[in-house]
């Protein structure tokens, strides 16, 4: 994965490193390093840089290094190492200040140390870093979409990275709805995306490692696809569902519009079984999709919704779906009711009124005047087992359905 502004402190040339402020920034993720003189960083960064400054280019107007500072922290550059020396003789003291201020990370490098050396080393880094991942993505393809015939190859390419795939092992979706809204697309927002879906492989990878797990991972155009390495032990159900919470807290937490899903199948232990692991993967990720009750499960625990999702015949589903449901969709459209979303809401919740009305923001009153009306339309009866039970199918075959 990319190196971390963390991971600086282990690199040969970097000895002499020194943390002053922003302490609370060296989980950043470091995409290269660049030496600026002026004071216009804007103009000269991307976003994601480790930059490094002398201070000969303001050499006799040090006063500039706090608005140095907030143009990095609002470039979102990763960190700023200050050379000091000549030109730079300490980090004042309101530098320090205004950088803890932002979180951002602010070093200090003693002159002595080679600025050429330094940027080599950590140049080098992150190239062979993206060599690995190139490969481990390519390894994956290859196990998942693509052709196994050669279990033994793959084996042997990922034990050069040190990923055993002769053990066990199990597939992971997480699904991001990241597309650019329709006709909104423009170079800002694809960039924005790309960010996200790598600070998610990023959380996710991190929230494995937690666990002394190491997952190997491909970004594909609305999912995080990964390979998970299995115990198989009775405890490793609950682990994974752990692993899963903490995805999406952590996802929640640091990228707060991303709203995800999250599937895995069942362990296999031959390579070419993968595909079969990656079925039920897909089928896990559609119940946490549809079910609205949470937004995780793994294959073993979908029960009934094994069968009602491996129904091979769509026309079925449709004609099941308008049987029960058509009545109000139809109602709806003529009325721009909301009786559908509302039953849904009923069922997939905890049939609490108080409840479902705070989840819908209406009052109690107009819930059960909806239910009543559902009933009415329907010709079922919510209080009948089987007749709630059908209801209750239909409306998660119709979120199958539209996926």
């Amino acid at each position: 994965m990319a190196l971390k502004l963390k991971d600086l402190f282990h690199l040969p040339h970097m000895k002499g490193l020194k943390l002053v402020a922003g302490g609370t920034g060296l989980e950043r993720c470091l995409h290269w390093v660049h030496v600026v003189e002026l004071p216009d960083v804007m103009h000269w960064t991307l976003g994601g840089e480790l930059l490094f400054m002398t201070g000969i280019g303001i050499r006799d107007n040090l006063a500039q290094l706090p608005r140095i500072i907030e143009a990095c922290a609002q470039r979102k550059v990763a960190g700023l190492v200050l050379n000091v020396g000549p030109y730079i003789p300490a980090t004042p003291p309101e530098v320090i200040e205004l950088a803890e201020q932002l979180g951002f990370p602010l070093f200090e490098l003693p002159w002595e140390v080679k600025l050429v050396e330094v940027t080599k080393e950590i140049c080098n880094h992150i190239m062979s870093q993206q060599i690995e991942e190139k490969s481990i993505q390519d390894i994956l393809e290859s196990i998942l979409y693509g052709d196994c015939s050669q279990p033994e190859l793959l084996t042997n390419r990922a034990a050069l990275y040190d990923y055993d795939l002769a053990k066990p092992h199990r597939v992971m979706f997480v699904r991001y709805g990241s597309s650019p809204p329709q006709g909104k697309a423009n170079l800002a927002i694809e960039q924005k995306v790309h960010e996200d879906k790598l600070k998610l492989q990023q959380i996710v990878h991190d929230n494995f490692l937690r666990t002394g797990k190491k997952a190997l991972s491909t970004l594909r155009s609305d999912r995080l696809a990964l390979l998970l390495p299995s115990d198989g032990s009775m405890q490793e159900a609950h682990k994974v569902d752990t692993i899963a919470q903490n995805i999406l807290q952590a996802s929640q937490e640091k990228l707060k519009p991303m709203q995800l899903h999250i599937g895995w199948g069942s362990p296999f232990d031959q390579l070419p079984s993968a595909k079969k692991s990656l079925e039920q993967a897909e089928l896990a990720l559609k119940v946490a999709m549809t079910s609205g009750k949470k937004r995780y499960f793994g294959y073993e625990s979908l029960g009934f919704y094994k069968v009602l999702f491996n129904v091979s015949n769509r026309k079925e589903l449709e004609s099941f779906r308008s049987e029960v449901l058509g009545p109000l969709n139809e109602y709806d459209k003529r009325h721009g009711g909301e009786l559908l979303p509302t039953l849904a809401a009923f069922l997939e919740d905890t049939e609490n009124l108080l409840i479902v009305a705070d989840k819908l923001h209406i009052h109690r009153n107009t819930l059960r005047y909806r239910l009543q009306k559902v009933e009415e339309i329907t010709g079922r009866n919510l209080g009948d087992t089987q007749d709630r039970m059908h209801l209750f199918f239909a409306t998660i075959v119709d979120k199958y359905l539209s996926l």
